[in-house]
């Protein structure tokens, strides 16, 4: 059972402090991975075959 959302380090362009906040609205606002790059791509390919 989880105790917590897990959190990372971020820290805003022009701020000097770094603070923790959420994953999951933390890796909404930064760019896809290359794994979710190639899911997109691949889900692109599929559905224009």
């Amino acid at each position: 059972m989880p105790i917590g959302v897990p959190k990372v380090p971020f820290r805003s362009p022009g701020e000097g402090d770094t603070s923790w906040v959420d994953i999951y609205p933390f890796r909404n606002k930064k760019k896809p991975s290359p794994f979710q790059l190639n899911l997109d791509e691949k889900k692109y390919i599929n559905e224009s075959s």
